[in-house]
């Protein structure tokens, strides 16, 4: 509610003081920007395996990327990718998106499978593990690799070059801000969901891969530190007025005070 005095002698609003004040009274606190990283080099940012069941159970098979749905364990296939967003992301950071893409390099038969993307909720080595084992010394809880929540369901074609992306924003999220232990490490497994046949194999191209655009890529968008803003000085709930001449009022609007000066003081103002 605006407040103006009465008085015998015009007032007068000096609008540059008025601005200031308004420019001061709104102006924002620095913002963080986001920042997006790309995560595929095999030698420091992503390693590989593909676990088999089986006669192939005490396997690894640290040069394939692979997966297929099979009732018979011999057959049984899945992929498993490790990213390395505890050293790409800085902690702390909050993660707005998260896109893991993957590249067929060959299909059988079966023009469509449905794959889904797993959190893989333990540690596992790529040069050791295997079917029945994450690392030499330790095995899985559940053979096959222990999987968390499902992540992301997509159909992929049997075409060669065909891209795939998973959505797998809620477990980034989870592993940059701690909240999935000590390590920030995006696990990955992928599973074949549908029904068990000799034609549902899929092999994806490897971070090995001399074409970096083939290679398994994980996309993250992230911020990192504070995005508020300054807020407003609170509101004057009266005026004050002075008992000689010069300021006469002030005038309250949403917490910023706007001088009403008398004709007094106006009349000492140079003109011209």
């Amino acid at each position: 509610m605006q407040q103006w005095c009465v008085s015998s002698r015009p007032a007068r609003v000096f609008a540059p003081l008025a601005f200031g004040v308004i420019a001061l009274g709104v102006a924002p606190l620095p913002t963080s920007a986001q920042t997006t990283v790309t995560l595929n080099d095999p030698t420091s940012e992503v390693v590989y395996a593909t676990i088999r069941g089986g006669s192939y159970a005490n396997s690894n098979l640290g040069t394939l990327l692979a997966t297929r749905a099979a009732s018979n364990p011999e057959y049984h296939r899945r992929a498993l990718l490790k990213f390395d967003t505890h050293n790409g992301i800085p902690a702390g950071s909050t993660v707005t998106s998260a896109l893991l893409t993957i590249t067929v390099k060959l299909g059988s038969e079966d023009k469509t499978r449905s794959i889904a993307a797993y959190q893989i909720t333990t540690s596992w080595n790529e040069n050791e593990v295997t079917w029945r084992r994450r690392r030499t010394s330790a095995p899985w809880m559940t053979l096959g690799g222990d999987l968390g929540s499902k992540l992301d369901q997509e159909i992929v074609g049997n075409a060669p070059g065909t891209k795939v992306t998973f959505n797998v924003t809620s477990l980034v999220k989870q592993a940059v801000a701690g909240l999935l232990g000590d390590s920030r490490y995006t696990r990955v497994a992928l599973v074949d969901l549908d029904g068990s046949t000799s034609e549902s194999y899929r092999e994806y191209y490897t971070p090995n891969d001399s074409n970096a655009s083939v290679r398994p890529v994980l996309k993250v968008t992230y911020h990192h530190g504070s995005t508020s803003t300054a807020a407003p000085p609170p509101a004057s709930s009266s005026s004050s007025s002075s008992s000689s001449g010069g300021v006469r009022r002030c005038v309250s609007c949403s917490g910023i005070r706007i001088m009403a000066v008398s004709a007094r003081m106006v009349s000492r103002m140079p003109t011209g």
